[in-house]
């Protein structure tokens, strides 16, 4: 059992040095720090196309065409950002606000990832 003389005799500087530090790393838990990992895979799909500016419109089928005959090929896109931090408690807006690209065209394909071979 412990006793009184060594509760009392305890260095307890190491302690709430400690507890000093706990309390600024504390301060952290409110930040969210994120990445954005981009993926995509450049692919030729019948009945799809992309339009250009002045009137020109492509034709997937074109691409695959040239993908067929081995002068143009599939390829992947890969890319990721800064890591960008917010601190949750903060009333100011983020920091970055980039303008919406929308999509528009045909290029949605809600099935690209699922083929095979890759």
């Amino acid at each position: 059992m412990v006793t009184y003389y060594e509760i009392m005799g305890t260095d307890l500087s190491k302690l709430t040095a400690a507890a000093d530090d706990w309390a600024a790393m504390a301060k952290d838990f409110d930040k969210l720090a994120r990445t954005y990992h981009h993926w995509d895979r450049y692919n030729w799909d019948a009945g799809k196309s992309t339009d250009f500016p002045g009137g020109v419109t492509i034709p997937d089928s074109e691409m695959g065409r040239l993908h067929k005959t081995g002068l143009a090929r599939e390829f992947d896109m890969r890319g990721s950002s800064s890591t960008y931090t917010s601190d949750l408690n903060s009333d100011a807006g983020p920091t970055v606000n980039p303008p919406d690209q929308g999509r528009e065209g045909t290029r949605g394909d809600v099935s690209r990832g699922a083929e095979e071979n890759r």
